[in-house]
């Protein structure tokens, strides 16, 4: 008698086809002032290979690098820290890796001598899982993210990170199987995401955009790229020398000339 009084004053509701299963009724009904937002009101960073000219990142963002095992995500999350630092408080979340390794990963940027470690400007913190250690302000990365018992599940962990944030961003890097799209648990790990990057051996790919608008050439996502001295090191550009002595054009513009002709 408790839950059908429950039920008719809209506390609880029937979750599911099982009887005796109620869900509780949730009353946040936030509007979007979308009238009076700014639409500069957006993040500047500097990624490896340049994606920022692609695309635009805005709080409370979440950006996924899905690569294979060993292709580099590790070393171009840090060389996203080390462009970022001195504009952006940067926690760095890490699941794997000990103070000696993450030392020693550091160091490679200081092949030259001209990068000390001292010079580093960022938080480390161990990642277990808990969304509750986000910066809700801040640029968190957290260095890998895994499923739970299906692979599918890994959306669940992602969207508790968005939650938990406010202007703050959060780089998620998960695995990759070779070939694959999207990384673990395949597309239910870009729903949240604004943007996702995938990599392949010496391969950066685009497979996820929702600000392609910003893009000079949509559509031409993919670049060359090798590891040096720590960092991401282009081998190609995401714009082909060939298609820009084609003409190749926002498919808009080339619509609008076809219709004037």
């Amino acid at each position: 008698m408790a839950f059908l009084r429950l039920q008719k004053e809209g506390v609880i509701a029937r979750c599911g086809i099982k009887n005796g299963s109620y869900r509780l009724v949730e009353h946040d009904n936030a509007s979007i002032d979308f009238l009076n937002a700014d639409p500069d009101d957006y993040l500047s960073f500097k990624f490896p290979l340049g994606i920022e000219r692609k695309t635009r990142i805005f709080p409370k963002s979440i950006i996924i690098l899905a690569g294979v095992t060993g292709t580099g995500k590790t070393t171009y999350l840090l060389d996203f820290v080390q462009q970022n630092m001195s504009a952006h408080k940067i926690v760095y979340h890490n699941s794997e890796m000990s103070p000696q390794a993450l030392n020693f990963k550091l160091r490679q940027f200081d092949r030259t001598g001209l990068f000390p470690l001292s010079a580093w400007k960022f938080e480390a913190r161990q990642w277990r899982g808990n969304p509750d250690t986000i910066d809700p302000d801040g640029v968190n990365i957290i260095d890998y993210l895994q499923a739970g018992a299906n692979a599918y599940e890994i959306q669940q962990p992602i969207a508790q990170i968005l939650e938990k944030l406010n202007r703050g961003v959060a780089i998620i890097a998960v695995q990759k199987k070779p070939g694959a799209v999207y990384g673990t648990g395949g597309i239910y790990s870009a729903v949240d995401a604004s943007l996702v990057l995938s990599l392949e051996w010496g391969k950066a790919s685009i497979t996820k955009n929702r600000f392609r608008e910003v893009d000079e050439f949509p559509g031409l996502d993919n670049r060359d790229f090798t590891v040096e001295h720590g960092h991401i090191k282009a081998l190609s550009g995401w714009y082909p020398d060939e298609k820009k002595t084609r003409g190749f054009v926002r498919k808009s513009e080339r619509d609008q000339e076809q219709l004037e002709c």
